[in-house]
């Protein structure tokens, strides 16, 4: 819990609680969501939210048109997947393909990949732009896939 506060503050990203909800808000803003999966022990998770995903989400570029959520694999509250089923954190990084961190995920509201996974960091001077790249992709994407809009008079 006091590290979901901590990164809340420091990277200004919100905790996981439940895919099923932000899948279908997702969906109907038509706004993929950003899922940052991180470790409590992993330094790599630190340096990324440092030099990259805190600054991206700080600087505001993406901020009405993703949502940005986080999944500590190795914490303790259950959070729900898709279907709404209520699994540790490290099933659902499992179900959802991934077990390494720091890992971002681009889905779409039914959990289908808008884009490869953005895995690792090694302190690439590139990575805030290739995430940056990731995610303008992703919300193209998500446009295409919007329901469109029907006059009825």
């Amino acid at each position: 819990m006091f590290l979901n506060l901590i990164l809340t503050w420091v990277v200004g990203i919100t905790p996981l609680a439940s895919l099923a909800v932000d899948g279908a808000d997702a969906t109907a803003r038509g706004a993929p969501i950003v899922l940052y999966l991180s470790r409590s022990d992993c330094p790599f998770c630190r340096h990324f939210e440092h030099d990259v995903l805190g600054p991206l989400i700080k600087s505001g570029r993406f901020e009405s048109r993703v949502l940005y959520r986080q999944l500590v694999m190795d914490g303790s509250k259950e959070v729900a997947n898709f279907r709404g089923q209520t699994l540790t954190p490290t099933q659902l990084a499992t179900e959802l393909g991934n077990v390494m961190s720091p890992t971002v995920l681009l889905l779409d509201g039914q959990g289908r990949m808008l884009v490869a996974p953005r895995v690792g960091y090694n302190g690439n001077p590139y990575a805030t732009f290739l995430l940056e790249r990731a995610i303008a992709k992703s919300i193209a994407q998500m446009q295409t896939r919007k329901p469109a809009a029907t006059n009825a008079h």
